[in-house]
């Protein structure tokens, strides 16, 4: 169901998206959708904190690779190539592009989206916090909703669809500005 909620949402917009298109899309009873997600708003969590649980997971298991044992700038390296790759995917922007909308218009949306996006900051200060460890949470927080508006702002000036824009570039020039933000020294005052 969220599958098919996530398609209907990125294929047909935040007008499209309704709990009928949903049921069917998903080959469920309107009254088992419902069941389930009372509404449009529950669907959206739903699918928000999945794709947050399926990050954590993967940021587990990367963490506990060989690879990146020992090295925090590797693994923030590998956190942000992540990010950055599912941002250009195209099914990925308008999903976003279509939530930002909802968001705008419906208080429950604006709730979802800011939790999710808190969830995606904390895993970005949990990244800093292990690379400066001694630097405030406060602002590991501040910067890692820096990098979050940079990497989620990046669809509108990027899309992959139009062909004016060198992805590989524009990705290597984003993880280098975030190393450089990360090991920047905290602010006096």
């Amino acid at each position: 169901m969220l599958n098919a909620a996530r398609d209907v949402l990125a294929e047909e917009g935040h007008r499209g998206f309704t709990l009928r298109k949903i049921a069917e899309r998903s080959g469920v009873s309107l009254g088992t959708l419902t069941y389930h997600f009372k509404d449009r708003a529950s669907l959206i969590d739903g699918i928000c904190r999945r794709h947050e649980q399926r990050w954590r997971a993967a940021i587990q298991q990367w963490s506990e690779g060989p690879p990146l044992t020992g090295s925090p700038e590797a693994f923030l390296e590998l956190i942000l190539d992540q990010h950055l790759n599912e941002r250009f995917l195209e099914r990925a922007y308008r999903f976003d592009a279509e939530l930002w909308a909802m968001s705008m218009r419906s208080d429950d949306a604006w709730a979802v989206l800011q939790n999710a996006a808190g969830g995606m900051a904390d895993i970005y200060v949990d990244a800093i916090l292990k690379i400066v460890p001694d630097l405030p949470h406060a602002v590991a927080a501040s910067r890692a909703t820096l990098i979050l508006t940079l990497i989620e702002g990046l669809p509108i000036f990027s899309r992959a669809d139009r062909g004016n824009v060198d992805a590989a570039k524009l990705k290597a020039e984003v993880r280098d500005l975030v190393l450089l933000l990360v090991k920047q020294p905290t602010p006096a005052g």
